[in-house]
């Protein structure tokens, strides 16, 4: 940050300057006023980078802005969900009642195909998901475990916020409806196409060719809304949410996909 202070006290000396001799000019031609504007280029770009490096705040305000202005881009996501709970080899036949009800799941199902303890289904016209059945394991788990799992989807970014918030939560939150488990875990994958922003993050003073494997997991215990068991991963190409609560999932995952995470846990501090 000093550095980024030093580069915009001269930045605003060279437009305190520029200022004043354009001003005193018997006439303001486009030759200089373009003449000064070079010489204002060479600070600027120094101060911003400077900034970008060492401002998380002004950090994601570029990337939020490159964002807006490539809306049309693409990451690709995927979700998965744990139920644990009092579940047995029924217990997926009696979902695709619970999904087939009209009156109670507000969204359109058509059942791929269903194999006893395992199904395929689309839901929303959009969203494939493969349910399947797993009897207790002790020591390991002592009760029936429902997975949930999710193909790939394309999602823009100017649709992520919609994409989430009224389609895969209201989804999961209907699916726990009906199961009604004792836990859940909750896993979403976001795969960056254009480039991880988070990884840029971490990695800002190296090149990306210098970088062979990189993981950062982050203890969101002291996150606004999570709790001590949920985590986010980040990975050179991708980002990974888990979290024990549909409310904790939901804030997380938002504020990670929008770039407007809580600075003080992407820097390890305490609230």
């Amino acid at each position: 940050m000093t550095m980024a202070i030093i580069y915009g006290v001269l930045l605003v000396v060279v437009l305190l300057s520029s200022i004043f001799t354009l001003w005193h000019l018997p006439q303001i031609t486009i030759a200089a006023f373009m003449q000064h504007l070079g010489i204002m280029l060479g600070p600027l770009y120094a101060f911003s980078n400077s900034l970008y490096k060492s401002s998380l705040r002004f950090y994601f305000l570029v990337w939020r802005i490159r964002i807006w202005w490539e809306s049309d881009a693409s990451t690709r996501w995927s979700f998965a969900v744990r139920f644990e709970g009092d579940y047995n080899e029924k217990s997926i036949q009696e979902l695709l009642v619970g999904l087939k009800d009209r009156d109670s799941f507000r969204f359109p199902v058509s059942i791929d195909y269903s194999k006893g303890l395992e199904a395929q289904v689309e839901i929303d016209e959009t969203l494939i998901v493969r349910l399947s059945y797993a009897p207790p394991e002790p020591p390991h788990w002592t009760t029936g475990v429902v997975t949930v799992t999710s193909k790939t989807l394309e999602v823009a970014y100017g649709q992520a916020r919609r994409k989430l918030n009224e389609q895969i939560i209201p989804v999961i939150q209907e699916l726990e409806r009906i199961l009604r488990p004792e836990r859940a875990f909750y896993e979403l994958n976001v795969a960056f196409i254009k480039g991880n922003p988070f990884f840029a993050l971490y990695i800002a003073h190296l090149k990306p060719d210098q970088i062979g494997d990189f993981r950062v997991r982050l203890q969101m215990g002291k996150y606004p809304g999570a709790t001590a068991r949920d985590t986010v991963e980040i990975s050179r190409d991708s980002m990974q949410v888990v979290a024990i609560s549909t409310n904790s999932f939901k804030e997380i995952a938002a504020s990670f996909i929008m770039l407007s995470p809580d600075l003080r846990s992407l820097r390890g501090e305490s609230g």
